[in-house]
């Protein structure tokens, strides 16, 4: 099924965040890395990009258009629910992007994760952030970009989560293009482009967009923990 996945495959690709990522976890890992899981890895880009450094890369993805696209990057893909795949191996750092805020009941989720990490292994999630809500409303991502969410979270609550399944917190960030609400962004977009109006504008909010990206209002959470 392609559900979900129009023009994701494209976007994966081009997807520079996937380097970032990588840049983060080598930062916060403590162990070396042989195996890693990314649970929703889609095409595969994220589990590619680690096998270059000699990780073995395993996935897991529902969509069967996508797992087959993972297949060909030779790398070990389970084309189920996560919930229902047995494992036989466990992993030094498991991923979850975009993922939590679909399943079905989050603390039984991220106990299994627990279950499959080695001792302080690293799970690395990112979720929309329920916090930017109080900024943009009903047009925060969380409410725009899926009808699949089943959950949201702030990062209090992500904290008590991970704290209640067997997690130790190393990290709490927010990830965005602009940290300030969108409508700021939609009255930058309709100034006129000449005399470099728009810049300017722009400029005249980068003190609030500093502000808001240290207090954690970007649209999207990254969180980084390791087993206890």
């Amino acid at each position: 099924s392609n559900i979900g996945y129009s023009d994701y495959f494209q976007y994966q690709q081009e997807n520079k965040f996937w380097q970032l990522m990588k840049n983060k976890i080598l930062k916060y890992s403590k162990l070396k890395m042989s195996k890693c899981l990314d649970i929703g890895c889609a095409s595969g880009e994220f589990l590619q990009l680690m096998t270059k450094d000699g990780v073995l890369g395993y996935g897991v993805e529902l969509s069967s258009h996508a797992a087959k696209l993972a297949k060909k990057k030779n790398l070990t893909i389970y084309n189920k629910k996560f919930e229902d795949v047995s494992f036989k191996d466990c992993f030094e750092l498991i991923t979850l992007f975009d993922v939590l805020e679909h399943v079905e009941s989050p603390i039984q989720f991220m106990k299994k994760v627990n279950s499959l990490l080695n001792p302080n292994g690293l799970v690395v999630i990112t979720t929309p952030n329920l916090k930017k809500f109080y900024l943009n409303g009903k047009q925060w991502v969380g409410f725009t970009s899926s009808h699949e969410h089943l959950y949201f979270f702030t990062p209090d609550t992500i904290k008590r989560l991970l704290g209640n399944t067997g997690y130790t917190l190393l990290k709490v960030e927010t990830y965005d293009d602009t940290y300030y609400p969108s409508f700021i962004t939609h009255f930058i977009n309709k100034l006129p482009t000449v005399y470099y109006v728009r810049g300017i504008a722009r400029s005249f909010f980068i003190p609030l967009n500093g502000l808001l990206k240290q207090l954690n209002f970007g649209q999207t959470l990254i969180i980084y923990a390791i087993k206890q």
